[in-house]
């Protein structure tokens, strides 16, 4: 491991660049594959690499790139995914079973709501399809309910709220954040013992939310973030409602953990950690400046 001192922020994050490239592009596909091989070449990226933006570790070129690519992944799903048919969809979802390992389940508490609490892997909509669909058909789960950021809904989701209906006859509900005091209510009322809750807790801890009288500020909430080829880990502070939230529904709540053997794990979030590797992670462009080392 080499270490290097603390650099200046940049104000070109890469992930924003990635998605304003995507935007003006004449064919996203061609910009895409371009910037999967070249992005360095790339003089708008330049200073928006990994280890632009974290001062502690100087990761190898490999896990450098991995991070560019995981974020070009992520974001271009936004502009193929409503290109394809269902079942095309479908068989793309569930592909991340080619790549990766989802670890036995079977010792999952089933008798109350359940809440997946994850972090924004670069497959965490593949993840989350296959483990939705497996906790449907195995457990009996019904409903999804899923919380997102964005007053405008992703492509991406509308893709997977269809498919998990059309093709699997699970409902999947979405509710904005920001408009929490309008809906919760509602949200609690339709939350049942069948019902699944996923829960994003990896944003930024100093980040400004309208949920702010229900978050839990403590400075032990952290996302870990280990790299196999470095052996010390990232960790983040994050902004998490998830354990109030299940408490208050009487939900079980589980992290879904993603380690750097490409195994997906859901552990009972009781003294546990939230782990994603850092090479996987779609929001390292924040670090240094909206995320707190």
């Amino acid at each position: 491991m080499t270490t290097k001192s603390i650099k200046s922020l940049v104000e070109n994050r890469f992930d924003l660049n990635v998605i304003k490239k995507f935007n003006e592009s004449g064919n996203v596909k061609t910009t895409y594959d371009k910037l999967r091989t070249k992005w360095r070449d790339d003089t708008s990226f330049k200073g928006a690499g990994l280890n632009d933006v974290q001062s502690n570790i100087l990761f190898p070129k490999e896990i450098e790139d991995k991070a560019a690519r995981s974020c070009l992944d992520f974001h271009f799903e936004n502009h193929f995914l409503p290109t394809m048919g269902d079942i095309q969809v479908d068989g793309y979802f569930r592909n991340i079973q080619k790549s990766m390992q989802f670890l036995d389940f079977n010792n999952l508490k089933t008798d109350a709501p359940l809440l997946i609490e994850c972090s924004h892997h670069q497959s965490i909509c593949s993840i989350l399809y296959v483990l939705v669909t497996f906790l449907c058909k195995e457990f009996g789960y019904k409903k999804t309910f899923m919380m997102h950021q964005k007053e405008e809904l992703e492509e991406r989701l509308k893709c997977e709220k269809r498919i998990l209906k059309n093709l699997h006859d699970v409902e999947f509900q979405l509710y904005a954040f920001n408009r929490i005091r309008s809906w919760y209510k509602e949200f609690k009322a339709n939350v049942g013992v069948t019902s699944i809750i996923i829960y994003f807790g990896d944003f930024p801890a100093n980040k400004k939310q309208n949920i702010s009288s229900k978050v839990n500020k403590s400075n032990d909430e952290y996302l870990h973030l280990p790299s196999h080829l470095v052996s010390e880990t990232i960790s983040v502070k994050r902004l998490t409602a998830a354990s109030k939230m299940a408490k208050n529904l009487g939900a079980n709540h589980y992290l879904c953990n993603i380690d750097e053997n490409q195994q997906v794990e859901l552990i009972p979030a009781d003294n546990a950690k939230l782990v994603c590797p850092i090479e996987s992670w779609v929001f390292w462009p924040g670090l240094g400046s909206l995320y707190e080392v």
